[in-house]
């Protein structure tokens, strides 16, 4: 009797894995983040991973665009939210770094792939905004330092 019950246990099991009851994702236009750390538990990487919203029947055949102003991507940093919008970005990049108090070691910088600096900009106040209207189309690096810490992301410009 226990050598059938735990066959049948195993086969649903395995039934229920193939159909993908267990298998991890997220709905389309959500972001998933996801961390390194190295051995001592400090966080050495943060992965943004996007898939983009899919368009209704409706919409595709209007040619419609996809909005991407309302997704917001966050993280924190010296115990402060960041967060930052619209990403991709035409023309101005907000930064929003909650709780925030200008400190002189403080800054934004805006790289191209190639490591070259191409912006830098003092963290003033709460909110902080980046004109990239002139910048070509192309994926960028920005790091915001806070004291010690930076935090790292990847833009991309329309």
């Amino acid at each position: 009797m226990k050598t059938t019950i735990s066959k049948l246990f195993i086969a649903f099991s395995a039934f229920i894995m193939n159909m993908g009851v267990f298998a991890q994702g997220t709905p389309t236009g959500v972001p998933v983040i996801e961390f390194s750390y190295d051995a001592s538990g400090n966080r050495i990487s943060r992965q943004i991973i996007i898939m983009p919203p899919l368009k209704s029947l409706a919409d595709t055949a209007q040619g419609g665009a996809q909005n991407y102003a309302d997704i917001n991507y966050n993280d924190q940093l010296a115990g402060h939210d960041i967060v930052i919008y619209p990403n991709p970005v035409e023309g101005w990049l907000n930064i929003k770094i909650s709780n925030y108090s200008p400190a002189p070691e403080s800054e934004i910088l805006l790289y191209d792939l190639e490591g070259r600096l191409l912006i830098t900009t003092g963290c003033n106040s709460e909110y902080t905004r980046m004109d990239l209207s002139a910048l070509p189309a192309a994926n960028y690096l920005m790091n915001i330092k806070l004291g010690n810490e930076i935090s790292r992301w990847k833009i991309v410009k329309q």
